[in-house]
């Protein structure tokens, strides 16, 4: 599929055409799978999360996701579930249906945990791997020069935090991030990391045993 590497180091064009792909798989699939009224939602939301989902997500593990970003991603995922279910603006206005009622109703989970599902499930593979692994020691990495004047750009680290709070690993005021304890929590109990990594999205199915993050 790849991904598109910006000069300033920018996921927001990689995200975009990310988005693009996945609508174009949405609508090429609108007629014969999700209008079909003779296909359940349960197969729907499986192949849902197989193409449309997977090509908007493709290479999310590595994303620094700025607040605007996480807001195309939602757009897509509740737009998405309005015309699987052709719903219109002014159905949703009427009756007063909130993004929050749409998850329910395809009985899938909020894009916020299924994108940290999949950045927790790379984090669990970086804590198993070796020191000398280069991903393991980009994961603590750090620039000697000093910062520019202003407010930290965005990071990968900031979108792993985001992540880690969601399963309560981080309190909220370890603004730090103790990144080796998290490794550490992993190391000593593998089973324990993963079943609370697929606690965040349980509507999902087709995962690996919560044994096997190596």
């Amino acid at each position: 599929l790849g991904s598109i590497l910006s000069w300033d180091l920018n996921d927001r064009p990689d995200l975009e055409n990310r988005a693009l792909q996945a609508k174009k798989a949405l609508q090429a699939m609108m007629p014969n799978v999700f209008r079909n009224p003779h296909v359940s939602t349960h197969v729907k939301r499986m192949l849902y999360m197989a193409i449309p989902m997977n090509l908007l997500l493709w290479g999310c593990e590595t994303w620094a996701l700025k607040e605007s970003d996480w807001n195309i991603l939602r757009v897509f995922h509740t737009s998405s579930i309005r015309r699987i279910f052709n719903l219109s603006m002014a159905e949703v206005q009427e009756n007063r249906i909130r993004n929050v009622d749409l998850y329910p109703m395809f009985e899938i989970d909020p894009i916020d945990n299924i994108v940290a599902s999949r950045q927790l499930r790379w984090l669990g593979k970086i804590a198993m791997m070796k020191e000398t692994r280069l991903p393991r020691k980009f994961i603590n990495a750090w620039h000697p020069n000093p910062r520019p004047v202003g407010r930290p750009l965005t990071t990968i680290r900031h979108t792993y935090l985001r992540a880690l709070k969601l399963i309560d690993e981080l309190d909220e005021s370890d603004s730090a991030g103790k990144l080796d304890g998290w490794m550490r929590t992993i190391r000593l109990n593998p089973p324990d990391w993963e079943t609370r990594r697929l606690a965040l999205t349980p509507h999902i199915i087709g995962f690996q045993s919560p044994t096997n993050i190596e």
